[in-house]
């Protein structure tokens, strides 16, 4: 029988920087608790990837926050995907037409 996953990541796995974390309610334990603001990013951070659901057993500040994270983690995901496309797009055409400079684009 197969063992359940287990899920640790970073917040670079959720495209985090730190300009762009938010506080989380000093609630729980400094050490990683169940309340604690990393455990939250960590969960907030598998929800939007879809890894798992959205836990309802947390206290009803801390499953605001989370939501709250999820959303800010999704949107900032549809932006670079739309941003990409974009670029691809523009990057596309651009080939297509002789005499046009190339743009490069990372993906």
């Amino acid at each position: 029988m197969s063992q359940p996953k287990e899920y640790s990541i970073n917040p670079s796995d959720a495209e985090l920087d730190d300009t762009e974390r938010s506080t989380a309610p000093a609630t729980g334990e400094a050490d990683g608790g169940a309340g604690s603001p990393e455990r939250l990013q960590r969960l907030a951070a598998l929800v939007a990837l879809g890894e798992i659901p959205l836990p309802r057993h947390l206290p009803t500040d801390q499953l605001r926050h989370l939501i709250g994270e999820v959303r800010r983690l999704r949107r900032r995901r549809l932006f670079q995907f739309l941003g990409r496309a974009i670029a691809r797009d523009i990057e596309r055409e651009a080939a297509q037409q002789p005499g046009r400079r190339r743009i490069d684009v990372e993906t």
